[in-house]
């Protein structure tokens, strides 16, 4: 998987290789909610033909037909949700950019993380790739909805749902997926992911042609 890209050279050139080498393949996915409002997430290109985004984006709006990826028009073919893992995918038409050689793995404690994703932006005209630096401060925990996630210290907010988790090494170590809120106060809350084999297993019980290349050797 090395040798198909150059995100190896990530640790060395830092975070605007990492957000050039990602640019073009993450997303911004739109649609309408219940209440008639516009709504929008985020999504990987991790295929020519296929989208990853976490399924709460999709469960949560219905999504425009025609979707616009960086000034493309493509069309939504079919949606997929995992029933227990909040990892979704979106078959699109014709193909889109996505990044060669890119690998996934899990999160590692206290690694330099950044997330890439189109949170909404008050007086802007339009929808921005923002990337936000982070750490991961715990690598596993398990919610009473027997969801197994990871917490990092980026901030994350509405609209980078969906959008990846990206380690200072080049991997995408997971998804962002919904703030865990606390009831009392806004501080006892935490941002969290879905992470990369959590991810991985998801998409391998998905009836798709799509196999995660992961990295989980030692």
């Amino acid at each position: 998987m090395e040798k198909d890209n150059l995100l190896w050279l990530a640790p060395a050139l830092g975070a605007e290789f990492i957000l050039y080498a990602f640019r073009h393949s993450i997303v911004h996915i739109t649609g309408i909610n219940n209440s008639g409002d516009v709504h929008a997430g985020t999504g990987l290109m991790i295929d020519p033909f296929w989208v990853l985004t976490c399924a709460h984006v999709i469960n949560e709006m219905t999504l425009d037909e025609k979707q616009v990826f960086g000034g493309q028009t493509l069309t939504i073919k079919r949606s997929l949700t995992h029933p227990s893992i909040d990892v979704g995918l979106l078959e699109i038409s014709p193909g889109f950019i996505s990044v060669k050689g890119m690998a996934f793995r899990n999160p590692r404690v206290a690694e330099t993380i950044f997330i890439l994703g189109f949170p909404r932006i008050p007086l802007s005209r339009e929808p921005s790739l923002v990337i936000h630096r982070g750490e991961i401060t715990n690598t596993e925990i398990t919610t009473f909805s027997e969801q197994k996630l990871f917490l990092y210290s980026a901030i994350a907010r509405p609209g980078n749902s969906g959008g990846p988790v990206i380690s200072s090494s080049g991997n995408v170590v997971g998804l962002v997926t919904e703030e865990l809120l606390g009831q009392d106060s806004p501080i006892d809350s935490f941002y969290a992911g879905v992470g990369g084999g959590e991810v991985a297993r998801a998409i391998s019980e998905f009836d798709v042609p799509i196999k995660l290349p992961v990295e989980d050797y030692a």
